[in-house]
């Protein structure tokens, strides 16, 4: 077992385990492992989703979306993984702000809050539900994980239309319960 590799589970307790990268578990029926060797992580994407990565300046983005952004420019169902490195701010304190400002967003309610963490990657998780004028309500999942050794911020939403909800996080649930990144990326 190589201590780097953990798995995460989020929702609602925290485990952590060691894994190698190299040596996923099994993905559960309907998905595969997506290999984000980049940032030393794997997660979990739905058979027929599409993927799509992009950098902006120091900020690494990853999309796992039902809908293919490149067709169409965005995506109403799917997982967005943020990373940073910070320079000034400490990675698990960025994280307990990031959900803050989601959870205080102008539309947003926050309807339930998490705690995870072991060693020296600790996050907070929270269920999100976003009114915004002219558009249908959406359900958010938002997840930021810090990493203490390495000053790494990570932020994951899944997200999907309430209307759709129950049907997407079906899979969204499974995406965010189970993910390998490495604590010393």
């Amino acid at each position: 077992m190589n201590r780097r590799h953990r798995r995460f589970a989020f929702l609602p307790a925290f485990i952590a385990a060691t894994l190698a990268a190299q040596d996923p578990p099994p993905a559960p029926e309907g998905f595969t492992w997506k290999k984000l060797d980049a940032i030393k992580a794997s997660f979990l994407m739905p058979n027929g989703w599409h993927f799509k990565a992009e950098t902006h300046g120091a900020t690494l983005a990853y999309f796992l979306s039902e809908e293919s952004i490149d067709a169409k420019g965005e995506f109403e169902t799917g997982l967005t993984l943020n990373v940073f490195h910070l320079r000034q701010d400490k990675a698990q304190d960025r994280a307990v702000g990031v959900l803050a400002e989601y959870a205080q967003a102008p539309g947003n309610e926050l309807v339930e809050a998490w705690e995870a963490g072991t060693g020296v990657v600790k996050g907070v998780g929270g269920r999100i539900r976003k009114v915004e004028k002219g558009y249908p309500p959406l359900m958010l999942v938002v997840v930021a994980i810090g990493n203490s050794r390495t000053n790494a911020l990570y932020v994951l939403i899944f997200e999907s239309p309430e209307s759709r909800w129950k049907q997407a996080w079906e899979k969204g649930e499974k995406m965010l319960d189970l993910f390998l990144l490495d604590d010393e990326y």
